[in-house]
């Protein structure tokens, strides 16, 4: 029952880990988004991976409440825009 136990830990902490990663993802997809839009490039390919991105966190954010994961989580995590 302790591996388990353990394995289940493990995961939880490598989902955490990937919620932080793909919120900053999200982050930099946004910013780079913006700065295409200000220089009139078209920039539909920034629009995709900006929604990308965006798809990622929320699947490892929903994954995480589902598991009903508790622990530490970004402040920036914490303010979705």
């Amino acid at each position: 029952m302790k591996d388990n136990h353990n394995i289940k830990t493990n995961y939880d902490t490598l989902l955490m880990d990937q919620i932080d990663l793909a919120k900053m993802d999200w982050d930099e997809a946004k910013y780079s988004e913006r700065a295409m839009t200000e220089s009139n490039y078209d920039g539909r390919l920034i629009q995709a991976q900006t929604a990308l991105a965006k798809q990622k966190f929320f699947y490892y954010y929903r994954e995480a409440r589902r598991r009903k994961v508790h622990g530490r989580i970004q402040r920036s995590v914490m303010t979705i825009n």
